[in-house]
């Protein structure tokens, strides 16, 4: 990783908040055109963001990484997704709410995992994932005929904001 992209990633981590391309220039004594340059290469590596307020576009740090790369549609993220797509297990990121947010395995996304490994119409009694998202760890176990091990994906403040389930027969 460029030093100023290490830079930038450590003004954001620090600040958590949002900065225009001009502010990031600024503080850390670069140019604009250099900060923006850099800017957009983290966000293509997921891990800033920006989202526009009126002209401003405003950049700060993702939740996860891992999980923002997951829904992004540039040539990273598809490179993942195709590797992921190869690997015969079922691997999905779901959110708090059982939705399955990416999934390798095709009509599976907006879904809700119960719904499409269980068959029900609610989530399991004591689901697995759950315990996981609740307790911040990885977990492995079973639930109906499939095998899974669930890991919590974290945020910069070990927050879980979603979870990767992987499923075998």
């Amino acid at each position: 990783m460029h030093p100023v992209q290490k830079s930038i990633l450590k003004l954001l981590e620090d600040s958590k908040g949002e900065f225009t391309i001009n502010q990031v220039a600024q503080k850390l004594e670069i140019e604009r055109h250099t900060a923006g340059k850099y800017l957009e290469g983290l966000e293509a590596m997921g891990m800033c963001r920006v989202r526009t307020k009126g002209k401003a576009k405003l950049w700060s740090l993702t939740a996860s990484p891992l999980f923002s790369l997951m829904s992004k549609d540039n040539p990273v993220s598809k490179e993942l997704k195709d590797l992921l797509a190869k690997v015969e297990e079922n691997v999905t990121f779901q959110d708090d709410q059982q939705s399955i947010l990416w999934s390798n395995k095709p009509d599976q996304e907006g879904k809700k995992c119960y719904e499409v490994f269980a068959g029900k119409s609610h989530i399991c009694k004591d689901c697995e994932l759950v315990h996981a998202a609740k307790e911040g760890k990885e977990i492995k176990g079973s639930c109906k005929e499939h095998h899974l091990i669930g890991t919590p994906i974290k945020d910069k403040e070990d927050k879980v904001v979603a979870i990767m389930n992987i499923r075998k027969k």
